[in-house]
């Protein structure tokens, strides 16, 4: 059995090479990523989809603000124009 200190980066876990098979239970931060990828994923959808309907709500809410700025001047100018 050959024990040989590993270049990435473990977070716990360990590996045994044998010359016929390769044993391993591996922590590493790249593989637990991997494992958990579609949950990581979900999450993030989830992020994104929550602040795009915010994005839009602020977007609908800043138009019909302009919308009603637009008309209380169309009021004020028909107004003017009658003095």
């Amino acid at each position: 059995m050959i024990l040989n200190p590993t270049q990435n980066e473990f977070i716990g876990g360990f590996r045994i090479l044998q010359a016929e098979l390769n044993i391993s239970y591996d922590f590493s931060i790249i593989n637990l990523i991997n494992k958990k990828r579609s949950g990581i994923e979900i999450e993030f959808s989830k992020i994104f989809s929550d602040a795009y309907l915010e994005i839009n709500e602020i977007i609908q809410n800043y138009e019909k603000f302009i919308q009603n700025q637009k008309l209380v001047i169309k009021d004020y100018l028909k107004n003017y124009d009658k003095i």
